[in-house]
């Protein structure tokens, strides 16, 4: 698959990008308005990655793992974790072979309705 092919995709589905480099974009609707995805193409992968999925600053919950885990369990084709930095991410990965523009506007689509969703609960206190 080339990035070309990807771009093309993106564009179709109302998403733009920027170019970080030859293989990584950050894809967004409009530049300001989130979530702002980062995308990368790898030989045989399609990898998404909306990070840092929690505003910095914001307050991270004593029991965030536990959260990540209970959240998982309800979740399709995307997954809640930590990356390098320690921050919560929300990612998912794509297999490149037969992949068709109708899945990345799923996987795209459903990641955007994650974190909505699951936002709140991942950065509310736990109740004295």
């Amino acid at each position: 698959m080339e990035m070309n092919t990807v771009t093309s995709w993106l564009a179709t589905c109302g998403w733009q990008h920027e170019t970080i480099d030859h293989t990584t974009l950050q894809v967004y609707r409009r530049p300001a308005d989130p979530p702002n995805f980062f995308l990368r193409l790898t030989d045989h992968w399609l990898l998404l990655a909306i990070v840092p999925v929690l505003a910095p600053g914001a307050h991270v919950p004593k029991d965030m793992s536990r959260r990540l885990l209970a959240v998982n369990r309800d979740l399709r084709l995307a997954k809640f974790g930590y990356d390098e930095d320690g921050d919560v991410a929300l990612t998912a990965e794509l297999p490149t072979e037969s992949l068709q523009p109708s899945e990345l506007r799923d996987a795209i689509e459903r990641m955007a309705r994650y974190l909505e969703h699951y936002r709140e609960y991942l950065s509310t206190p736990a109740p004295s």
